[in-house]
């Protein structure tokens, strides 16, 4: 309610109506994150069915990219299917090898990547972070005794002291992508390795004629895609691709830009560990520019698309945003113009607790002790107000004269007005060159004054 010259302003708002007992969430990728751990069937229906949209994947491609989809037993025959019994295959194998990497190499240089080891690894991001000016940075090989013992004080979790000068830059680079390098499958996963080669190949047709890249197209199914990686190799992936776009926006003084700095890394993040030296060289291309082009849009490729957050927050329909909040709120000021309605102020109440209030200010102030501040508060009292709160009612006293008084004023007035040259008169004529517009009577004889 708004008051305001005698009227008053009704509103009429839902929104209190639409935040009873309902949670106000600010950032919609939260139900996206909610629905993948809730409910992932849907969730992975809901993004394996824009990817079919957007890329063209055969049956045997399109289900490798989920591992749920990956075997499936064939209804005409009594084992595995063909492509089913590959996979099979395929990963029996790699977890052979796996298992001979890690007797090889125990702790956290080839394990599996986990929360812990992207706690470990994070220190160096941080410390490269602080130094992607230096020239060369992820291609200039370091020292290997130092990369040994940074290696080392890696893998114990311990905190390292990089401003001691044990380490440089170069040493830092290095030991990561020695990281990356021996993980069980590459950061992006074999499963996504096709889907990576389809968007690469995304083009579309510009107003010459000629196929470029489709650049939107591309983003977008990176976003999708992005959302089936596992979560610790999302979180990695994301810090590792900050790391990179910061690092090749620095490119006029490392000398290393995005594509230079995808050349370094990109057998690390998408190279399936068992794929053919024929396929590696046949799509070395595609990879380093399909790397190169997520360090490019690092900041837009971890961001759910649009419609898969509303659709996911369809599943949810108990939460509210806190951008509907703010529509709400923006809407439900529209009726300020048309609903006021003029009401009545009762002054009465308005003096009565006005008055209350002067009368415990007068009581606190008739408490005080005796002081100069005293009299100042109640001689302004006494001016403003004819009646103090107490209801005593202060009147200014005449300035009574006896007859005799009277007398003297009225000789003294007449000795002023007859001798011109009395030091009161002297002045007052002064006064009057000075002041020509002051009024006559204000030089008039005090008895004459007093009589008018």
């Amino acid at each position: 309610m708004a008051v305001a010259n005698g009227s008053c302003s009704i509103v009429t708002s839902n929104l209190p109506d639409l935040l009873r007992g309902q949670p106000v969430v600010s950032n919609p990728e939260f139900f996206v994150e909610k629905l993948r751990h809730e409910l992932p069937e849907f969730f992975e229906e809901l993004v394996m069915s824009n990817i079919s949209r957007l890329i063209d994947l055969p049956g045997e491609e399109f289900s490798e990219i989920l591992p749920s989809l990956g075997v499936k037993s064939s209804p005409s025959s009594s084992g595995f299917s063909t492509v089913a019994a590959a996979a099979a295959h395929t990963s029996f194998f790699r977890g052979r090898n796996f298992l001979r990497k890690k007797e090889r190499r125990s702790g956290l240089f080839g394990a599996l990547l986990t929360k812990e080891g992207i706690a470990q690894v994070h220190q160096l991001i941080q410390y490269l972070h602080d130094n992607l000016h230096v020239k060369g940075i992820f291609r200039i090989a370091g020292n290997c005794q130092r990369q040994q013992a940074l290696r080392e004080a890696v893998t114990t979790g311990s905190p390292i002291d990089f401003k001691a000068g044990d380490y440089n830059p170069h040493d830092a680079a290095a030991v990561l992508k020695a990281f990356l390098a021996e993980l069980p499958e590459p950061l992006l996963t074999d499963r996504h390795y096709n889907a990576h080669l389809k968007i690469a190949d995304l083009m579309q047709v510009d107003a010459n004629q000629r196929a470029v890249p489709d650049k939107e197209k591309r983003i977008e199914t990176l976003q999708l895609l992005l959302l089936l990686l596992p979560q610790e190799n999302r979180d990695l992936l994301h810090l590792l691709l900050n790391l990179l776009y910061q690092a090749a926006r620095q490119q006029e003084r490392n000398e290393m830009s995005a594509f230079n700095l995808a050349l370094m890394v990109t057998p690390h993040l998408l190279w399936p560990r068992n794929t053919m030296a024929g396929d590696f060289h046949a799509n070395i291309g595609k990879m380093n520019s399909a790397v190169s082009f997520m360090i490019k849009h690092t900041q837009r490729i971890f961001k759910s698309p649009a419609y898969i957050c509303e659709q996911a927050k369809a599943y949810f329909p108990g939460a509210v945003l806190l951008d509907e909040v703010a529509q709400s709120a923006v809407q439900s000021q529209q009726p300020l113009q048309h609903h006021a309605q003029p009401c009545s102020i009762n002054e009465d109440d308005v003096q009565q607790r006005t008055d209350r209030a002067v009368q415990d200010l007068f009581q606190h102030v008739q408490h005080m002790s005796d002081s100069v501040k005293k009299k100042k508060i109640l001689k302004k009292f006494s001016k403003y107000h004819a009646s103090t709160p107490n209801g005593e009612v202060h009147t200014r006293k005449s300035r009574s004269r006896s007859f005799s008084g009277l007398i003297r004023l009225f000789a003294s007035s007449k000795d002023l007005c007859a001798d011109p040259d009395h030091p009161r008169r002297r002045s007052r004529s002064s006064d009057s060159i000075r002041n020509p517009q002051r009024r006559s009577s204000e030089y008039l004889c005090p008895i004459e004054a007093a009589l008018n």
